[in-house]
């Protein structure tokens, strides 16, 4: 129908248009954002699958973590270089001065060290954090709800439902099938 065909193309929100069977082809596959072969695979487009940011974030760890051990052990042997050239320039004064710098140097590096380990500690908890609060589980434990018709096509406006409609809610723990026994729409100021 030309006229839901046109609220497709005007929509400001993206739009994937997922029929459910990947041959057929409507006028609704050409005005939308995306075309998905089905609704499934509709949902897996349009919502990010956390484990690969959970993945990145490992990686970046792992390579933080190799990064640290192998400076430490740089600096080791720097200190131990130190440590022996100390050692053959003699004088007892100038080796406890030359000591004392090596193992002022190892506490400023450790203190270093530990400073970039609770800077990645932290950093790596704020994206934690804001990948909780971008997950959709989260938004459905404070009490929110996904309602689709009996299609499984999400649904965002009043508009969209009438008397008599079948919608699923879809909460944290389950889903229920509804009949809309009336509609009220907000008044516009």
């Amino acid at each position: 129908e030309e006229k839901v065909a046109m609220a497709i193309f005007n929509c400001e929100k993206p739009v994937i248009s997922a029929v459910g069977h990947e041959t057929d082809y409507t006028i609704a596959d050409f005005v939308a954002d995306m075309r998905a072969p089905t609704p499934s695979a509709a949902a897996e487009l349009a919502v990010h699958d956390i484990s690969h940011i959970l993945d990145a974030i490992e990686d970046k760890k792992m390579r933080l973590d190799s990064l640290i051990l192998s400076k430490i052990a740089l600096r080791k042997r720097e200190i131990e270089i130190l440590s022996r050239s100390l050692y053959n320039l003699s004088p007892m004064a100038r080796l406890n001065k030359q000591r004392m710098r090596v193992l002022q140097a190892e506490e400023l590096l450790e203190s270093a060290i530990n400073k970039v380990i609770d800077n990645r500690k932290y950093r790596l908890s704020l994206l934690a954090g804001r990948m909780d609060a971008l997950s959709p589980l989260k938004r459905m434990s404070a009490g929110y709800a996904y309602i689709s018709d009996d299609k499984k096509h999400g649904i965002k406006s009043i508009d969209e439902i009438n008397k008599g409609d079948k919608i699923r809610i879809y909460l944290k723990d389950g889903s229920a099938v509804a009949r809309i026994e009336e509609t009220v729409k907000n008044k516009k100021d």
